[in-house]
């Protein structure tokens, strides 16, 4: 990687999740983009000097670019993963994370995630931005209720057959993704994940 070409294997590195886009793009790139947040995600997990900092929430200036105001809150959370992976300092920078996904019963996946400091929540209760997809195809989410802690349950319009897998801030344009509400930070975007 880019460490080893620099010559650096201590080299940290602090990259920014995938936010939106407005334009209108195939179905296929749905998929694509939720990919691309998966592998950003995947390299922090697995490299230790490597921090993968949410933008799912801020605000676009155009079609895709972050908003000078977005750019302040960016800048903020890149400060906060600056001193936790860089200096050692204390800092609670760390997005939440998906950690596991389980079938609480048959029409229920229970998503816990971590690090949380408060309660995973949202701002639009009306929305979500979690695909479901089995056996048969897609499993329509009709609701997502927040369990005031590290826990997000996905009550499904149907039982799940067969293996399962669940998407978190699906496609270009995902709704309003859940976020540790004390430090409203938002949860890192994520792909494939196998529903237990």
């Amino acid at each position: 990687g880019l460490a080893q070409a620099l010559g650096d294997s201590q080299l940290p590195v602090l990259t920014v999740q995938l936010n939106r886009m407005f334009q209108v793009a195939d179905e296929g790139s749905h998929r694509r983009w939720t990919q691309v947040r998966e592998a950003q995600r995947q390299v922090a997990r697995t490299d230790k000097q490597v921090a993968v900092v949410p933008a799912l929430d801020l605000p676009l200036s155009d079609l895709i670019h972050i908003s000078p105001a977005g750019n302040l809150l960016l800048g903020e959370r890149l400060a906060r993963a600056t001193l936790g992976l860089v200096y050692g300092r204390s800092s609670e920078y760390r997005a939440p994370d998906l950690q596991s996904a389980r079938r609480a019963d048959t029409q229920t996946i229970q998503l816990h995630f971590a690090p949380v400091t408060s309660r995973m929540d949202s701002i639009d209760l009306t929305s979500h931005s979690f695909r479901v997809e089995d056996a048969e195809g897609e499993v329509p989410v009709t609701q997502v209720v927040f369990s005031q802690d590290a826990r997000i349950q996905l009550v499904l319009a149907r039982p799940l057959s067969g293996k399962a897998l669940v998407h978190g801030a699906w496609g270009f344009d995902p709704a309003t993704v859940p976020a540790d509400m004390e430090r409203f930070l938002p949860m890192l975007g994520f792909y494939g994940i196998e529903v237990a």
